[in-house]
């Protein structure tokens, strides 16, 4: 296979250190300090050298000491760990809704021998201390990684974004017990304000930054009003602008209780908010999650799956591995999910089976973190429909990837995004458009049709069949697209990773099934479909298709009501206009103009 068609395991991996190390360069950030309490600095080291990446929890920490995100990758589990993830944030949520007890944490979930001990030991030995009210016991345990604590945060200092969670719930515990530790409290948590604002991207500034802000305008006086504002709005707008949901309503309500430095238009437009997306959880039934919980925005896949399923693709026995790959006793151990692969072993799986999803699988191929963020970016403009400046941003992406865009994933994803952008614009008919999807989709699966149902979708992949079934519905093929979705959905159902830990697909594939569904006039499962999508997006903290779920019950009572009473039209009405006010919320114009025609033409009273 040519060079620039596939982009082998050690590339992938020689890749990974090199990005790696860029970020932490361009930083200033020293291997000592990206490694102090975690690992050693020759780990570090040979990471960035050779591309000897050490465990998956302990890599996603490193990661986010630089104050990268993670979100661009696809993480790759044993089943050992990924059970652990999950009763991970089985705790979490329990802490959340108050239901934690102390035989939660001493329970054989919690502890693993595949997994960093540190690690391990800080999140039972924090939360321990949290349940009993004890900050020694919760120092302690941030002290296992964080150095120094508790003082407040240099800015020399490397932290994960968790490990700045676990900062901000043990200064919210001493609080609870004693507001008189403001004093000692308060130059801490600045501390860790500054410290979120200039060294984590915004994908990172996510997790914490809300729950940060919220903590000192809950604290800080009457007298320090004009700041409180300052980071309410700060952090508001920056969900706003990552359609993220998690802990918008908290911040609404801090700029609500500063309601007197805000003037008459801003206050007006942030209660609109607040009581559209208070309707919304309540009118659908939906529960969002504590800001504990954080936002979710990390997809994982089980190795075990990947691989099982490559190899039924590609109709190999186990001697065939055997005599080609690694020993059947390694691959029995592997495809039951007992162990992870070393180095070598996958690399010379992938390079075997033609895999081309690496221990971490992102969107594109490269070693400079700055195309990443315009992956982000292009992701984000699309989300808030607007075309011409993800079409530009998507130029500059190809040509700061250089040769690298002959890489076949790094054509893929410039060729989808273009071929959509293109499409929109309508410079593309239906037939040209549906040609280049299967082109595309091609690039990775050469044998690709609509009844593949054994390849293992990537991110990527999974987008490119989504609008292949977009075409279908357009040529009015119901039945096509729905079996394309159906496909796509069964395969997250049936894998051991739940679904909302691919939330992006889930979310994706949900919403056009719905439109699907209410195509051909099965309104009960469309809306079967609505309540699946506004539990997944609150429980991820994804707003992306809120407007578009909120308007779907009002729609559909207006088109089968001919003769709506008139409480029933005020209903109708009721999910238009919350609809149109949280994507007002989230800028997005198109759904805007969208809502007020359909409205206008018939007869909705948005007032």
């Amino acid at each position: 296979m040519q060079r620039e068609e596939y982009f082998g395991m050690e590339d992938c991996f020689q890749e990974f250190g090199r990005l790696f190390a860029e970020i932490r360069m361009h930083r200033g950030i020293t291997q000592e300090a990206v490694a102090e309490n975690l690992v050693t600095q020759r780990a570090v080291s040979n990471l960035e050298q050779n591309g000897e990446l050490p465990a998956a929890f302990v890599l996603n920490v490193l990661m986010r000491r630089l104050g990268a995100s993670v979100q661009f990758f696809m993480t790759m589990l044993t089943q050992q760990e990924y059970e652990y993830l999950c009763w991970k944030e089985g705790i979490l949520k329990k802490v959340g809704d108050g239901s934690l007890k102390a035989e939660d944490l001493r329970c054989e979930a919690g502890r693993s021998r595949q997994l960093h001990e540190a690690l391990q030991g800080q999140f039972a030995e924090f939360w321990e201390g949290y349940l009993a009210g004890d900050s020694v016991l919760m120092d302690r345990a941030v002290a296992r990684t964080v150095t120094g604590y508790p003082c407040p945060v240099s800015r020399n200092q490397c932290l994960s974004s968790e490990e700045v969670m676990y900062i901000l719930l043990s200064l919210e515990r001493r609080l609870t017990k004693d507001r008189r530790q403001w004093r000692f409290v308060r130059e801490i948590l600045l501390s860790v304000l500054k410290f979120i604002e200039t060294r984590y991207i915004e994908e990172e500034q996510l997790k914490v930054y809300g729950k940060a802000v919220c903590l000192y305008g809950k604290y800080a006086g009457e007298d320090c009003g004009q700041e409180k504002v300052r980071y309410y709005k700060k952090a508001y707008e920056l969900l706003r602008r990552h359609t993220a949901l998690h802990g918008m309503c908290e911040l609404l309500q801090g700029l609500l209780h500063e309601g007197g430095l805000l003037d008459d238009a801003e206050r007006k437009e942030y209660e609109q908010e607040l009581r559209a997306l208070t309707w919304v959880k309540k009118e659908f039934q939906v529960k969002e999650p504590s800001m504990i919980y954080g936002t979710f925005n990390q997809e994982f896949c089980l190795l075990h799956e990947v691989l099982g399923m490559y190899q039924r693709e590609r109709g190999l026995r186990v001697r065939d591995i055997d005599e080609n790959a690694c020993s059947g006793k390694t691959w029995r151990a592997l495809e039951a999910g007992k162990r992870g692969a070393k180095r070598g072993t996958y690399r010379s799986l992938a390079d075997y089976m033609g895999i081309p999803l690496g221990t971490y699988n992102a969107e594109i191929v490269s070693e400079r973190y700055e195309d990443y963020l315009l992956v982000g970016e292009i992701q984000r403009l699309l989300t808030n429909q607007r075309g011409e400046s993800a079409l530009n941003r998507l130029e500059e992406l190809e040509q700061s990837l250089g040769d690298k865009a002959k890489i076949r994933q790094n054509k893929q994803f410039l060729a989808s995004i273009r071929d959509v952008l293109l499409f929109n614009k309508g410079e593309l008919s239906l037939e040209e458009y549906k040609d280049r999807v299967e082109r595309a989709v091609r690039l990775t699966i050469p044998g690709w049709n609509v009844d593949y149902k054994v390849h293992f979708y990537t991110r990527r992949e999974m987008t490119l069949v989504y609008n292949m079934a977009r075409v279908y519905r357009r040529k009015k093929d119901y039945d096509t697209a729905i079996g394309l979705l159906s496909n796509l959905w069964e395969q997250l159902e049936r894998s051991k990773v739940e679904i909302t830990h691919r939330i992006n697909e889930a979310l994706l594939i949900n919403t056009l099934w719905k439109d699907l569904l209410t195509d051909v006039k099965k309104y009960e499962a469309a809306l079967e479909k609505v309540k699946i999508g506004m539990e997944l997006s609150f429980l991820s903290g994804k707003g992306k298709h809120l407007d578009v779920l909120t308007l779907e019950p009002g729609w559909i009572m207006n088109v089968q009501g001919k003769n709506l009473s008139e409480g029933e039209r005020k209903k109708c009405a009721k999910y238009f206009y919350h609809a149109l006010c949280i994507s007002k919320v989230f800028y997005r114009k198109d759904s805007q103009r969208r809502i007020c025609k359909y409205c206008r033409e018939n007869g909705i009273d948005l007032l």
